[in-house]
């Protein structure tokens, strides 16, 4: 998700920068200009860490300012598909929630927050389970995967899942907790995996 990319781009510097020190001005208008930009091949550049490698300056007929060929070393941010984010609920809505992930947010539909039909409660602000009256509400911790990404230079639009198909791995920390801690009438973890393995050992010493 975070990464440390190698960016090659070019650097205007105007005239009035031209007496100070050419490698600290570049990096200065490349934090300017490309800090919190967004890139199709390498995501968001979160932060430009310095210069790599600077090249003598161009002059272009007509112009007063010198063109650096520069690449510069930065903390990028892309989300890839199928991987598990943490983050805090920024916002409720009636179609789902928003995921505050880093440097960006995440869409979690209302259809994508739970294996159990969610209903929108407008006067409290949250969204609550039909059948177990489990809610996601704003500042809540959650895990979720992502399951698709479109990125372009103008945004980052990131969605994702928190159904778990009974793993208790995704969703609200409250709700991974309760799901560990809840056990069944036999004795066995609710947990979808523990409880294949118990089957799984039982029918071994039968």
């Amino acid at each position: 998700m975070y990464y440390q990319s190698d960016v090659t781009v070019t650097i205007q510097v105007p005239p009035n920068r031209f007496g100070e020190r050419i490698d600290k001005v570049v990096l200065e208008l490349a934090r300017e200009k490309y800090e919190n930009s967004i890139h199709p091949d390498i995501g968001m550049i979160v932060g430009v860490l310095g210069i790599k490698a600077l090249q003598p300056g161009k002059i272009v007929p007509g112009q007063g300012s010198t063109f650096h060929d520069v690449i510069f070393s930065a903390i990028t941010f892309r989300p890839l598909k199928g991987e598990f984010i943490s983050g805090e609920v920024a916002e409720v809505i009636k179609f789902g929630v928003f995921i505050r992930v880093g440097c960006t947010d995440c869409l979690c539909h209302i259809s994508q927050i739970s294996n159990e039909k969610m209903e929108w409660q407008s006067q409290k602000g949250v969204l609550v389970g039909r059948e177990t009256n489990r809610r996601i509400q704003l500042g809540d911790e959650v895990r979720a995967k992502i399951i698709n990404t479109q990125i372009d230079h103008l945004s980052m639009k990131i969605a994702v899942t928190m159904r778990d198909n009974n793993y208790n791995l995704l969703g609200t920390k409250k709700w991974i907790k309760d799901s560990k801690n809840k056990v069944d009438s036999d004795g066995s973890a609710v947990d979808g995996k523990r409880r294949t393995r118990k089957k799984r050992r039982k029918k071994k010493r039968e």
